[in-house]
């Protein structure tokens, strides 16, 4: 009779996937601020907004508000994400991605 011994732990795959290339200046570029719908996300996004407008020229802020956060939200509006997503490119050049509590 043979045995055979199976290892289970695998080896982690070699990501594919590198960072998106970062502006090494806001000066120019529209702003995209996305608020999750946390507590507070839009007091914190709003702030930094201001302050990134006065150290930078940026062209321009744009607030984008998601009032329902999480997971249940996406399957309610099967749509969101992609109106979001092309408003986001459409709009921005850069996106901070806001949370709150």
């Amino acid at each position: 009779m043979r045995v055979e011994i199976l290892n289970p732990a695998g080896r982690p795959r070699q990501a594919r996937h590198t960072m998106a290339p970062r502006p090494t200046s806001l000066d120019g570029l529209r702003l995209g601020l996305l608020d999750n719908g946390k507590s507070n996300a839009d007091v914190i996004l709003r702030d930094l907004g201001d302050l990134l407008g006065q150290r930078f020229r940026l062209e321009g802020v744009v607030y984008i508000p998601r009032r329902q956060p999480g997971v249940d939200w996406w399957r309610r509006n099967p749509h969101g994400p992609d109106a979001i997503g092309e408003k986001v490119a459409r709009e921005c050049a850069v996106v901070v991605n806001g949370v709150g509590d």
